[in-house]
């Protein structure tokens, strides 16, 4: 099984809800991107993003995840206000690697089966469900379905997986209903991804028992009840190595020592592919268009200056000039 960590968006920033209600929101950090970076730093392999504001018309936060996608290499799966074919292949078009749908492809299956054929094997459907009631519109209305009929009409679907949300449970942290879960899994042809109510490793232990394919954590890694790293070694079987040291950003993301606002102080220790000056003169260039940083090099000469776009500059020096060094 592997372990999402969630990035919801609301108004620009990471927030967390609980059951749905956007009056209740313990959770919200101002800096979506350095959010990232801490996951990422911690072995994410992956990015669970919900748009909330697109999902309840009342905004679009893909500047957000665009800046995300634009700055880190792991993958994303996007949700929230995906309404048309145009909508999915925008997302596409970003770089985000599978589309979450939800409300449309519940209220209008014969889009969803053009949809998955236009775009096979590149689409969740987002099944939200108070008990077997599968709930709609950002969570704020009944389907009049039940969770096995959604399931059984896309049983031939080309889906990527579906996500299962058990809104009573979410946020709150309270444990997992096996047996909703179970249900989902036995009823359903395609891979299963899980969230809600996870609150502890065993759960995970659990949902990984039943089957479940990934598990999305969310509320109980923003709140320190579970470390994504532990997590993500535990189930998932692989080593995270977590010096706290590097920081891996992807060119063209950066040009020269640029960083995303939230990165801590930083000098950079790498070269950038295809460029031809470097931090240090004795580093060869790296072939892997990333760029390193070091927080704990030198404070003084690694404090970043602010960017036109939002990001940091640092300082770059020029491989043919031992002497002068060139701020950009």
């Amino acid at each position: 099984m592997k372990v999402y960590p969630a990035i919801d968006l609301r108004e620009g920033a990471t927030v967390q809800l609980v059951g749905g209600d956007p009056d209740k929101e313990p959770v919200r950090h101002e800096d979506p991107l350095a959010v990232a970076i801490k996951w990422a730093e911690k072995g994410a392999g992956l990015f669970h993003i919900v748009d909330l504001d697109a999902a309840l018309g009342t905004g679009s936060n893909l500047w957000v995840v665009d800046r995300i996608l634009r700055t880190l290499p792991q993958p994303v799966q996007l949700g929230g206000g995906v309404r048309s074919l145009v909508d999915i292949q925008k997302r596409i078009d970003m770089g985000v690697g599978r589309v979450i749908i939800g409300t449309q492809g519940i209220k209008h299956p014969d889009w969803l089966a053009e949809a998955c054929r236009v775009f096979p094997d590149r689409l969740v459907l987002a099944i939200d469900a108070r008990g077997d009631d599968v709930a709609i519109s950002g969570w704020q209305e009944a389907s009049g379905l039940k969770v096995e009929t959604v399931l059984s009409r896309v049983e031939e679907m080309p889906l990527a997986a579906v996500l299962y949300t058990n809104i009573d449970i979410e946020g709150g942290m309270a444990g997992v209903d096996a047996s909703a879960v179970d249900n989902v899994v036995r009823h359903s042809a395609h891979k299963v991804i899980a969230s809600g109510g996870i609150a502890t490793l065993e759960d995970l232990d659990t949902l990984a028992s039943l089957g479940v394919d990934a598990a999305v954590l969310g509320m109980s890694i923003y709140t320190d009840r579970i470390d994504l790293k532990e997590a993500i070694e535990r189930v998932e079987g692989r080593k995270v190595e977590v010096s706290g040291r590097h920081v891996l950003i992807p060119k063209p993301a950066v040009q020269w020592g640029g960083v995303p606002e939230g990165t801590p102080d930083h000098r950079v220790i790498g070269g950038i592919d295809g460029e031809e000056g470097f931090e240090e003169e004795d580093l060869d260039e790296p072939d892997d268009g990333l760029v390193y940083h070091d927080p704990d090099l030198e404070r003084e000469e690694a404090r970043p200056r602010p960017r036109p776009d939002g990001g940091l500059w640092g300082r770059r020096r020029r491989q043919d000039d031992d002497d002068e060094e060139v701020e950009t």
